[in-house]
């Protein structure tokens, strides 16, 4: 967008608000470091990022949740079982890679079980995504309660039902 808006009515170019995303997603850092780089002060860098996020979300979202985007094509996915198996795999078939994922977050004053994975011993959402041999994510899937288990998360994207439609 040209611009973007915050909650509380701060507006900011959009080239900088993505600028500002960019740079948080591609390195670990705290805001206090960017506050330095970018001279903005640490509350309006938060609020900036939350909303270019929300912006891009609700832009974007829609191609990361099912496995029939435009650009996975017959040739591409062609081409992803290849290297697959030109890297050694003994399979033909094999386009992309499956994981669960774990994001760790603080210990929730209610509802402590909900989000407390027994596995990890750590409270915190659960998420999977399907990443291609080239490194771009196909599917993306959550969050999900920390205490499901992977192969729960994996019937609830209804992933291999796509699948079964689509390719």
């Amino acid at each position: 967008p040209r611009k973007v808006v915050t909650y509380n009515k701060s507006v900011f170019p959009g080239d900088l608000s993505l600028l500002i995303v960019l740079r948080r997603l591609s390195y670990p850092s705290r805001l206090v470091d960017l506050s330095h780089l970018f001279g903005i002060s640490v509350p309006e860098l938060s609020l900036v990022f939350n909303a270019t996020i929300d912006i891009l979300h609700d832009t974007w979202s829609h191609l990361l949740d099912r496995v029939d985007a435009p650009w996975m094509t017959d040739a591409r996915l062609q081409g992803f079982c290849q290297a697959i198996r030109n890297a050694g795999s003994p399979y033909d078939n094999v386009w992309g890679f499956l994981d669960g994922t774990v994001n760790r977050v603080c210990r929730p004053v209610r509802h402590q079980r909900i989000l407390y994975s027994g596995h990890k011993r750590v409270h915190c959402l659960k998420y999977q995504g399907v990443m291609t041999p080239c490194g771009i994510i196909a599917n993306l899937f959550g969050p999900m309660e920390g205490r499901r288990h992977d192969m729960a998360m994996l019937e609830e994207s209804q992933l291999l039902h796509q699948m079964g439609q689509h390719m």
